[in-house]
């Protein structure tokens, strides 16, 4: 079961990946034409919370239930912080995709108070370039030193 929830972890990450860049550009291209709020850019952040949320529901899951790798950096934390790999998965990584969600939602309220369309582009386009950054660095990306598959296969069975 844990293989199969870390694939759908995995997998999700390119919903939230692909959330985000939608939701970015349109962030950013309303921000410099000064386009007018249209539905399909409140649908992008919708798109982008729901990304987040399923995928901070499913990462719970394995850091509270599933993951070999959790229960042994619990069991000593004090060695899973002296461990650079233990350390980015029970720590860096949760602490990094919380903060997303967290960063993300309350944006998207600040927004939503904003009176000038312009003003929400804004907010949102700078919003979504630090949830970027986040995520470029609490993501376990192939070229980190806590590399992990593109794309990771369920357990057939």
């Amino acid at each position: 079961m844990y293989e199969n929830v870390l694939a759908l972890h995995n997998l999700l990450r390119w919903a939230v990946v692909l959330a985000l860049g939608w939701a970015a550009l349109r962030a950013t291209s309303g921000w410099l034409a000064a386009r007018p709020w249209r539905p399909a850019d409140r649908a992008a952040g919708r798109w982008l919370a729901i990304a987040l949320d399923v995928q901070l529901v499913v990462g719970l899951v394995l850091y509270g239930a599933l993951s070999p790798l959790t229960r042994k950096a619990m069991g000593d934390m004090g060695a899973a912080m002296a461990d650079p790999g233990t350390r980015f998965f029970a720590v860096d990584h949760a602490v990094g995709g919380i903060l997303a969600v967290a960063i993300v939602h309350g944006a998207q309220v600040m927004a939503r108070k904003v009176g000038r369309d312009v003003g929400k582009h804004r907010l949102l386009a700078i919003v979504y370039g630090v949830v970027i950054a986040l995520l470029v660095f609490s993501v376990p990306w192939p070229w980190m030193g806590q590399a992990r598959p593109w794309f990771r296969m369920p357990l057939a069975g």
